[in-house]
């Protein structure tokens, strides 16, 4: 046998025992019957099943699905290869998703490990990249990722990150150009399935090349490589640039309250014996990884320790302590530490494999600490989130009983199964879902869960007609948290028209009687404009919150519609003309109220003030002061522990006090109107604000009073039957009754900035209002032609350098070529 066919003979045997593995792995899935597991997987089984019956109609790229949110764009802010990959398995399967799932673990144990067996190739080191390739699925946070989160795309991108960092190897170490290619291609698919985290393999291969220079000097390449890393992102542009806008997809990374809750002190992340006491949640580093690289940065060879330092930044970048200078920081959302560990545990490896003169002794001791400290890791079980059979039957329940869609009200108590259960097995439309930031009714949500909080179930029923949600369910533990019973939110439910219908071992079921599908014509009789507009709707469900906080974005004729109009954290581009509108509202007939407490401060001389009536600020300690109002003295309530040192402003240029409170000597004003303005109301000391989040009755009345609305008056709803029919194109939508075109037939689908019509569509408290009664909408994919045009930029971007590259570093040889034959 030639050193070629032996060479053949050992690289197949290598692959050999990968594949053997992996085909083991997903066997023990399949024979156990192991159940999806992770936080998050249910709401990625569902994308894929969707995914899956899209391509099964033809249709490549679903642009719009019915089943969550009212409505969303499911594959617009979620990269798409993952749901992909498992579309493909769940072809391979007949369309077994459970089998498809249990099957994707033996692909990305495969060829995650590829990599690592080709780099062993690579150095004749095939025994320890094969071990390393066994080891890269059973690495602490990727079993984490994969069976604790449950996050799909982040285990897909677990697979790519090992051939970026070979590529990378090849392209900086090995002078391999054709490893630019590879680079440029795998930037670009773990573009397409997670941005965030392919955001966090530039960082850190940026980091690892820098700290890289210290022993090797050679900028130019590694500046070449970096480039080629962004053109293949750029190359993705055709679904990042869509993905970038709209919906609050961003807030994933908008802080750095996530960073927070993702930092750990060493005696946690270091700590094997913490992780199997504290949870399988529980974030572990691997202590043999720290310690084998102090052995290494102290022993190997200075070129080949770069990897080694990079894992102990990485590892002091999760502490407390580094956490209170990475906020601070530029980009500081791209910093959560955690999702590091991938590239970490990657470049750990590539130092290892580059230590080719460690002797084989050590490279075993190597391995079993490895071994060791990853053992755990292969008792899949403890690692398991799974789903309670009497959560599925709950779920079961709930979608017999729905006719067009209904509401979890469990914020997320339940985990994803919903999600899946609900609009995936059952093909019921979901007010709820598993991809909130990217949903148009994202607002909404946040007010439900809030009136859940905060015990608003008058606001809760009534907004569930509105999103067209003809059955509830609320849990029972949240109840027991408030210590309040069933019978005490009857009369809420009983006013928006749901009685319960089913009570379940968690939970009870609401249900509406309504037609089939339906949409809703709705009077508010009041409008709240500003930025705590949403909030003081949840004690007042007959205010409707404006889509603009700048009193300019309105017409007279539109705010002479309500009764009430209340300003709370208003802005306005010109004050005058903010002044002029508001005053010809109220001469109109409708009651204007301004919180006085968040009046914008005036450009010129930066006073509070608005219509001649001016913020001033004062504080208070536990309480308001005892107030005076129609002859009537109010006390309130203490204040929320948290607003005990409270700072709010009562009002001066008023010329009829209304409500009054004594300060020491001092007669101060809370409530007043102007006598040239009869139908203006100028309110201070932020008792809106109290109001909610005390629920205190004596403001309460007070508010009442001033509003002209009460606080149990609930909008006109008039449920309006509508027919709905779907393709992959667009929608079409009958009303199936007379209606006021001007008003319009709110459709409780989540308006998409994707509609386009021929018909007039509008919007409303985020959703889709018909002015016609047949609409035809169809669906047009978002920036299409920004997004094409950075994609060619990618590739033609990643030509000109390549060429550029390729022809400098040929320069040096024909300048010698051409000095040897002179001197011949």
């Amino acid at each position: 046998m030639t050193d070629s066919h032996k060479r053949i003979r050992k690289n197949c045997i290598c692959i050999s025992i990968l594949l053997l593995a992996g085909a083991g792995l997903a066997l023990y899935l399949v024979l156990s019957g192991y159940e999806p597991s992770g936080g998050d997987i249910w709401g990625h089984l569902y994308k894929s099943q969707e995914m899956y019956e899209s391509l099964k109609k033809g249709n490549v790229f679903p642009l719009f699905s019915p089943y969550w949110y009212n409505g969303i764009q499911l594959f617009r802010y979620w990269g798409p290869l993952s749901y992909y990959i498992m579309a493909g398995l769940m072809f391979l399967t007949g369309g077994d998703l459970l089998l498809a799932y249990r099957l994707l673990a033996f692909v990305i144990f495969v060829v995650g490990g590829l990599p690592w067996i080709f780099w062993g190739i690579h150095e004749n080191r095939r025994v320890i990249g094969t071990f390393f390739g066994l080891l890269w699925f059973f690495m602490p946070e990727h079993i984490r990722i994969y069976f604790t989160a449950g996050n799909l795309p982040q285990m897909v991108t677990t697979m790519l990150v090992p051939y970026v960092i070979w590529f990378l190897w090849l392209y900086v170490r090995k002078k391999n150009n054709r490893a630019a290619v590879g680079l440029f291609v795998c930037m670009t698919l773990m573009s397409f399935t997670h941005l965030m985290v392919t955001a966090i393999m530039g960082v850190s291969a940026f980091l690892y090349l820098l700290i890289d220079q210290i022993w090797n000097k050679d900028t130019r390449r590694k500046i070449f490589a970096l480039i080629y890393m962004i053109c293949g992102i750029l190359a993705a542009g055709i679904w990042v640039i869509p993905s970038l806008k709209g919906g609050l997809v961003t807030s994933e990374s908008g802080d750095g309250s996530v960073m927070s809750t993702l930092i750990y002190p060493l005696a946690t992340s270091l700590n094997p014996f913490k992780r199997l006491s504290a949870g399988n949640d529980s974030f572990y580093f691997g202590l043999a990884a720290v310690l084998i690289a102090i052995a290494g940065i102290l022993l190997a060879t200075g070129g080949k320790k770069a990897g080694f330092v990079f894992l102990l930044v990485m590892l002091a970048c999760t502490t407390p302590a580094a956490y209170k200078i990475l906020v601070k920081l530029p980009f500081s959302q791209l910093f959560w530490m955690t999702r590091f560990a991938p590239m970490t545990y990657g470049f750990f490896f590539s130092a290892c494999l580059e230590w080719v003169r460690l002797k084989k002794k050590y490279c075993v001791l190597l391995a079993a600490l490895l071994c060791v400290d990853s053992i755990s890791c292969m008792n899949l079980d403890f690692y398991s989130v799974a789903t309670s059979d009497e959560t599925k039957m709950e779920m079961h329940q709930l979608a017999e009983l729905t006719d067009q869609r209904t509401a979890v009200i469990d914020k997320s108590s339940y985990g994803s199964y919903p999600s899946y259960g609900i609009s995936g097995s059952s093909h019921t439309m979901y007010t709820y879902g598993w991809a909130w930031q990217g949903a148009e009714t994202g607002d909404n949500i946040v007010l439900l869960n809030e009136a859940l909080d905060r015990k608003y179930y008058r606001f809760l029923f009534d907004r569930a007609v509105e999103l067209g949600a003809d059955t509830v369910l609320i849990r029972k533990i949240d109840l027991e948290k408030q210590d309040i019973t069933i019978s005490d939110i009857e009369q809420d439910a009983a006013a928006s028209g749901y009685s319960m219908v089913l009570e379940t071992t968690t939970a009870y079921i609401y249900k509406r009687e309504t037609p089939e599908n339906f949409g809703t014509v709705t009077g508010y009789y009041g409008l709240a404009i500003g930025k705590y507009a949403n909030e003081m709707t949840l004690l007042y469900p007959a205010f409707v919150a404006g889509s603009s906080d700048v009193i300019e974005d309105y017409s007279v004729e539109e705010l002479s519609r309500y009764d009430t109009l209340f300003l709370t954290g208003f802005e306005y581009r010109n004050q005058s003309k903010a002044e002029a509108i508001l005053t010809d509202v109220a001469a109109a007939g409708t009651r204007v109220v301004i919180d006085s407490t968040h009046v914008p401060a005036n450009k010129s001389n930066k006073q509070e003030m608005f219509l001649g009536v001016f913020a001033q600020q004062i504080h208070f300690d536990e309480r308001y002061p005892v107030l005076s109002y129609q002859n009537s003295e109010i006390r309130s309530d203490d204040f929320a522990e948290k607003d005990r040192d409270f700072s709010t402003a009562y009002i001066t240029g008023t010329d009829i006090d209304i409500g009054t409170f004594q300060m020491g000597e001092q007669k101060l004003t809370f409530l007043g109107m102007k006598d040239d303005l009869p139908n203006v109301y100028f309110l201070g000391l932020n008792l809106m604000y109290e109001a909610v989040n005390r629920k205190d009755a004596a403001l309460t009345d007070i508010l009442n009073d001033v509003l002209g609305i009460s606080n149990e008056q609930l909008p006109d709803r008039e449920l309006v039957p509508i027919t709905i029919s779907y393709t992959e194109d667009g929608l079409s939508i009958d009303v199936d009754a007379d209606f006021d075109q001007e008003t319009g037939v709110n459709t409780s689908i989540a308006a998409q900035d994707i509609f386009t019509s021929d018909q007039e569509i509008s919007e409303q408290m985020n959703l889709l209002v018909v002015h016609e009664k047949h609409t035809e909408i169809s669906f047009v994919y978002p920036l299409f032609i920004p997004g094409i045009i950075i994609t060619i930029s990618g590739f033609i971007c990643f030509i000109l350098c390549i060429s550029m590259d390729v022809r400098d570093r040929r320069k040096p040889v024909v300048k010698q070529i051409g000095q040897e034959s002179i001197a011949g």
